[in-house]
């Protein structure tokens, strides 16, 4: 691609110094003619020879094309380009050092042997992070050098980040170790089924028990005596009952997060803001940043960003809606006090409250829930056998 020149030519009869230009072969690529005035588009050797000429005819540069176009944009903006490089340099870098490691796991002996083997193997804060292959390579190395005490390990990067999951090996012999004890209720209910795989069953179905009894013993009996005491293990499932009360406003705003997030690299220079690596557009988000790179003397800012999507609710309900809305609210409510196999049975209003601006309801549930709880039985009676 050769440079071009687009030049404005200003004097009395321009015609006539058109005519000399073609008597000298110098080659114009277009023209333009206004008033005492031509614009030509030359190539740069013809531009050259024409700035050569001796004229009276003013000669002014309106505009280059080509490398030559380029190369001026560069130097003119040279410091705004090594800034963007410079940034670039410094996000690669960043991105690659990890600057926390997390161990998931409830023992803090777990966590301290986990987090020191991962040191031996370069794992750890403001180093670099390592490729797939080789964090595989570290996983199974540590899970075969502690095979007693581990017995799964997985390693997540997310973002500057080493997340750690590990599982510990249970010993064969660890339930031999397990306290005697009995099952007992942890809340007042009707007992709905029962069933045990070890120790006595104390109750039957339709039962009413309340909190603290017992329910699956672990002492076994022989009619008036104890023969013997193991530790109780079964499930009760019982009927149960809450009380919930929601708010529903007739006008309803909510911000909820849709699970969907990106990372995104933002650098911030004077008035302006550059990002990379956003390649999908959020209607609502909310933005958590991380500091990368600034200083209070320099125009220029490298932030990390995680951004997550806000879905954006506005809604005006009439009574039955905002009813309807409170019922369900209501029951995402009970849901989040019960556990994975529990479930409602029955669902009722007890009272609707209504004022200007929103209704009140107060719910009933009726709820099928796993009510075991334990409760260890003293030495003493274990000593009385």
């Amino acid at each position: 691609m050769r440079n071009k020149y687009l030049i404005k030519i200003v004097g009395k009869n321009p015609k006539r110094f058109l005519k000399n230009l073609h008597k000298m072969n110098i080659q114009m690529l277009s023209i333009q003619e206004e008033a005492n005035t031509l614009y030509l588009l030359l190539l740069e050797e013809d531009y050259e020879r024409l700035l050569r000429l001796p004229t009276i005819y003013e000669i002014t540069l309106i505009r280059t094309y080509g490398p030559i176009h380029w190369k001026q944009i560069f130097h003119e903006k040279k410091y705004f380009f090594l800034t963007i490089v410079f940034a670039i340099c410094i996000f690669y870098f960043l991105s690659h050092l990890i600057f926390d490691v997390e161990v998931v796991h409830n023992k803090q002996e777990i966590r301290t042997l986990v987090m020191t083997e991962l040191k031996n193997y370069g794992i750890d804060r403001f180093h670099f992070c390592v490729s797939y292959e080789r964090k595989e390579e570290i996983v199974s190395e540590i899970l075969n050098k502690h095979k007693e005490e581990l017995e799964w390990m997985e390693i997540e990067r997310v973002g500057t980040k080493y997340i750690v999951r590990v599982e510990e090996r249970i010993k064969n012999g660890a339930s031999s170790s397990q306290p005697v004890r009995n099952i007992v209720a942890k809340k007042d209910g009707i007992i709905r089924h029962i069933e045990a795989s070890q120790g006595e069953i104390v109750v039957k179905r339709n039962d009413y028990v309340k909190k603290g009894d017992i329910l699956i013993s672990g002492e076994i009996h022989k009619g008036e005596d104890v023969k013997n005491t193991v530790s109780a293990t079964g499930k009760v499932l019982a009927e149960t009952w809450y009380k919930v009360t929601v708010e529903m406003p007739y006008t309803y705003h909510e911000e909820k997060v849709t699970g969907r997030k990106k990372q995104v690299l933002q650098l911030r220079f004077l008035n302006h803001t550059f990002s990379f690596f956003d390649f999908t557009d959020y209607i609502g988000e909310k933005k958590e940043t991380t500091p990368l790179l600034s200083h209070p003397l320099l125009p220029l800012a490298l932030e990390w960003n995680t951004i997550e999507e806000v879905e954006i609710i506005d809604e005006v309900y009439s009574k039955e809606e905002a009813l309807r809305k409170a019922r369900e609210k209501a029951f995402e409510k009970i849901k989040l006090q019960l556990g994975e196999n529990d479930s409602v049975i029955d669902q009722k209003d007890l009272k609707i409250t209504e004022n200007h601006s929103k209704i009140i309801v107060e719910v009933f549930f009726k709820v099928e829930e796993d009510i075991t709880d334990y409760q260890p039985i003293p030495e003493r009676q274990e000593e009385s056998e």
